[in-house]
């Protein structure tokens, strides 16, 4: 079996003391040009890696975010985890990637793991917006916390997209084309993207000279789009044009 390579290696090979070897592995200052060129040769030249684990414990930082989301499947996620990882790499950060699949005791479970493992920050889209509010992170995790379009508790920051935006303008569209009686299907009405879909319909509609029309509009899941599709189109009433909230309901949509 190969004999792990450790920081005493380190010192003897380069000619410095362990202090100074370790002053030079975790970024400290205090250490003579030359000196840390050599440590640092040597620990490519012997091929050292750091215990990433005692080096977040003598440092109290660990260099790692956790990235909280739904469904990494989901393709609006996918962009974020990857644009995430980039900038956060680029910043000389790792990432813990994690998924609750809308699961509260999932999302529980993923927050407990990533708090034993010392992250420095949160990318967090919780399960349920209204029922988690306040309570962005795992008990004791005191992390600086970014809250992905969800309402959030005061100590996060938020980053929303704006849905509301994107179904004016579709409304705008549909009406331009002479439709009348506009449905909408969308996620869980206790969520934020699903409010914020609505209020855009009411003020685009408002704005068209429509009426809101309660049975027009259906927030439940992502995964009933067949059913509330067919509800809506077997009605003598029907709408004559209906806006997704997201792909996902796509083929369900199709299908109906």
């Amino acid at each position: 079996m190969t004999r792990k390579v450790t920081i005493r290696d380190v010192a003897r090979r380069a000619g410095v003391s362990v202090g100074t070897a370790s002053r030079v592995i975790n970024g400290s200052g205090n250490v003579a040009a030359e000196l840390r060129q050599s440590v640092e040769r040597t620990i490519i030249e012997i091929g050292f890696q750091p215990n990433s684990a005692a080096q977040s414990i003598r440092s109290g930082t660990s260099r790692t975010i956790g990235l909280l989301v739904s469904d990494i499947r989901t393709l609006r996620l996918a962009h974020l985890v990857r644009g995430a990882q980039t900038e956060l790499e680029r910043a000389g950060y790792g990432v813990f990637i994690a998924c609750h699949e809308n699961d509260r005791e999932r999302e529980a479970q993923a927050l407990q793991f990533l708090s034993r493992r010392r992250i420095d920050g949160l990318i967090h889209s919780n399960c349920n917006d209204r029922e988690t509010e306040g309570d962005a992170t795992a008990p004791g995790m005191a992390v600086p916390t970014v809250v992905y379009d969800r309402d959030g508790p005061e100590h996060a920051d938020l980053v929303q997209i704006a849905h509301d935006a994107g179904i004016r303008q579709a409304v705008e569209y549909l009406a331009g084309l002479g439709h009348r009686r506009i449905g909408l299907i969308t996620g869980p009405g206790f969520m934020y993207p699903a409010r914020s879909r609505i209020e855009g319909l009411r003020a685009a509609l408002s704005d068209a000279g429509l009426p809101f029309e309660p049975r027009n509009v259906s927030a439940t899941s992502f995964g009933e789009a067949f059913v509330d599709v067919s509800n809506m189109i077997t009605r003598p009433d029907r709408p004559s044009a209906i806006i997704l909230g997201g792909a996902s309901m796509l083929g369900g949509a199709l299908r109906a």
